[in-house]
């Protein structure tokens, strides 16, 4: 399997799934977190992230500082792994000639409603969301569901709007090369445990 560049490039994202021992890695990582609240009253978030609401509390911007300081050293080499597999680098690497570097990884459970948005201010090209849940698969009135959809720039509505399920080991990428692509996700409802790991990689220097 590789990446599906047309749809990717047209619907502003890609889904693919972990291989098994990637999985079983990053299950074993989350059991040992040790999780702490967040900005947000539904989630938690690793106790190093830098969205921690101790971090956060009292400050006037509550946008997390996006860095690679203080992320354990096995998240970062397990993104790194699933960045730098063909799946994405048969396109990136052997077509388009960047190989990209990870800017910023973060660690939460469960999640608040967010509005349509991009990750162009933490000037990150691509965002790779991982998804781990204990149900095998995620119903829609959970909450809790990715969107995405592109921007009309005379309206400023979102249109072509596809909805995405944190499906246990499931994998997004979302291109934020392209300025229309927007994208949120539904208030989480139910309180089953929903695991993302969030990174975002830069490919222009």
């Amino acid at each position: 399997m590789e990446l599906n560049v047309d749809k990717f490039w047209t619907d502003g994202y890609d889904v693919t799934t972990l291989d098994n021992d990637t999985y079983s890695m990053l299950w074993s990582l989350i059991h040992n977190e040790t999780w702490v609240d967040g900005i947000f009253p539904i989630q938690q978030v690793a106790s190093w992230s830098h969205s921690t609401k101790e971090k956060l509390q009292g400050k006037v911007d509550i946008t997390p500082t996006i860095s690679m300081l203080d992320v354990p050293v096995e998240y970062d080499q397990i993104m790194n792994d699933i960045w730098h597999s063909d799946y994405y680098q048969k396109f990136f690497r052997d077509y388009a000639k960047k190989v990209g570097k990870i800017e910023y990884i973060d660690v939460w459970n469960k999640t608040p409603a967010h509005e349509w948005h991009s990750h162009t201010p933490d000037n990150v090209d691509l965002v790779l969301l991982v998804y781990l849940t204990e149900q095998e698969q995620w119903k829609h009135e959970w909450g809790g569901v990715l969107q995405v959809g592109t921007k009309t720039i005379e309206t400023n509505e979102v249109a072509n709007i596809h909805s995405i399920l944190p499906n246990n080991r499931t994998v997004v990428l979302i291109n934020n090369i392209n300025p229309r692509i927007f994208h949120s996700v539904t208030e989480q409802i139910s309180q089953n445990n929903r695991y993302t790991i969030t990174t975002g990689i830069k490919l222009w220097n």
